[in-house]
């Protein structure tokens, strides 16, 4: 059972879909914050989110650009003005990304992997000590979803990573279930989902991230 999370490079079509899923669960649990928080059950959808979008960092870590690196940090950047402006003091995603693809490229110039517990423990402390969003936990789910994809021991460490996650939010170790999800989105074969045209957005994923809180919180300034 454990071959069902190798990380085989999926599709075009279908990494398209993981980012649209990715997006809309992500809003999800942002409407939920600003407007519902007393619903958990939103919360506990959207916290489905963040793994898939480490997925999608680990199986394009190898072939990912400094350009790419560089748009991650200026867009997280303008991102954190952006929701500073707004009135939101959270973290954001493009951020932690970025911070676990430098993680990811110095792991690959390492040849013994025993370097990789000191350098993964640096790495996570400080996520959290910077409160990055998602802190140790995006590097210790994108290190699983990188390294450890294809042992037997997979499942048992993800369901770890997700039960020491309550420290970070009593709703995140719900994320638990995000790798069936995945599974299910990348081993379907339907002709349906596989026909369904998938426009890439390319950049457009950055403003759209930005722009998503800025629309959330008119509300708020309109008195709805």
């Amino acid at each position: 059972m454990y071959q069902v999370l190798e990380l085989q490079k999926p599709s075009r079509q279908i990494t398209e879909l993981l980012k649209y899923i990715g997006f809309g669960l992500m809003l999800v649990d942002h409407i939920f914050y600003l407007y519902f928080p007393e619903l958990i059950w939103g919360r506990i959808i959207g916290r489905l989110s963040a793994p898939i979008f480490f997925y999608l960092l680990a199986i394009n870590s190898d072939r990912s650009s400094n350009n790419y690196l560089k748009r991650l940090i200026g867009f997280g950047c303008f991102a954190l003005i952006v929701m500073k402006l707004l009135g939101l003091n959270e973290a954001n995603i493009l951020i932690s990304l970025a911070y676990c693809l430098c993680y990811l490229k110095i792991l690959k110039k390492i040849d013994k992997k025993i370097l990789y517990i000191p350098i993964t423990i640096i790495f996570g402390v400080v996520a959290s000590l910077l409160q990055l969003d998602y802190g140790w936990y995006s590097i210790s789910s994108v290190l699983l979803f990188k390294v450890f994809r294809n042992t037997k021991s997979w499942w048992f460490l993800w369901i770890i990573n997700n039960i020491f996650s309550i420290f970070i939010g009593i709703v995140q170790p719900f994320a638990v279930f995000a790798p069936l999800l995945i599974t299910f989105i990348v081993y379907q074969k339907s002709k349906i989902i596989n026909s369904i045209p998938f426009k890439p957005l390319g950049f457009a994923w950055y403003p759209l991230y930005i722009l998503q809180w800025i629309i959330l919180k008119i509300p708020f300034y309109i008195n709805i």
